[in-house]
């Protein structure tokens, strides 16, 4: 399916009470992203907007305003670091550089949003597997690579107007440092991957990440909520 894709026009200036992205930057490249994009098969056209910020206090926030303010559903902010991080139940994300800082804007239905977690850590588990990384499932929100945890998933709803957004952030260790218990993907992947050696970097990751936020979220809408749940568990190291 096609997939629509729109630079973020370029600013001379911020006006008051907006925000600033860039065009590119030596820790993103935006039309490499766009490239990758275009070749993750979607379940139906989506428009993909993205800005990229060297820093940020949170990606969520920023998506938030950025939504608030008119910002089009498939909206994508991605920071090359963020000072104020977030997890589950308001713990602390530490996001240095080097790892993948995304959050995705999605128009949502009526009654969707206690879904959305579930929905989004099963859409990205699938998408990675499908590249050959075993990764799994930690209830409800973490993704489990070899034991460890490889990243997370913060998933916020809001209401303006009456229409009702999802916020699905998402944190996955690259090539940043990480804590005893985590692993980056860039440790774990082997020098030589074939037909995709050529495509081991962080936009790479990143277009990976939104082609399944949006595949969870169409298999998720369109699936009887029993059914869905126990193809998550499937992907769990343990049931919750």
């Amino acid at each position: 399916m096609l997939i629509e894709l729109h630079p973020m026009p370029k600013h001379h200036g911020p006006g008051r009470g907006q925000l600033r992205g860039f065009m590119s930057s030596p820790e993103f490249d935006q039309e490499k992203f766009y490239a990758y994009l275009r070749q993750c098969p979607t379940p139906h056209a989506q428009e993909f907007h993205c800005h990229f910020f060297p820093s940020l206090p949170s990606t969520n926030t920023t998506l938030a305003q950025l939504l608030r303010q008119g910002a089009p559903s498939g909206t994508v902010v991605i920071a090359g670091e963020q000072s104020a991080g977030r997890g589950q139940r308001g713990r602390v994300w530490e996001s240095l550089p080097g790892g993948l800082y995304l959050s995705l804007g999605l128009a949502l239905s009526p009654d969707q949003g206690a879904w959305l977690t579930l929905w989004s850590a099963w859409g990205i588990a699938t998408v990675l597997q499908r590249q050959g990384i075993p990764l799994q499932l930690k209830w409800p929100n973490d993704l489990i690579l070899g034991g460890q945890k490889l990243g997370g998933i913060l998933t916020e709803t809001y209401t303006w107007g009456p229409q009702q957004w999802a916020v699905v952030g998402v944190g996955v260790n690259w090539e940043n440092p990480v804590p005893a218990m985590g692993i980056n993907l860039r440790s774990f992947l082997p020098p030589d991957r074939g037909s995709l050696a050529a495509g081991l970097s962080l936009e790479w990751l990143a277009a990976l990440v939104v082609q399944g936020v949006v595949l969870g979220h169409h298999v998720g809408e369109h699936s009887d909520p029993a059914e869905f749940f126990q193809v998550y568990q499937g992907l769990l190291m343990s049931s919750p």
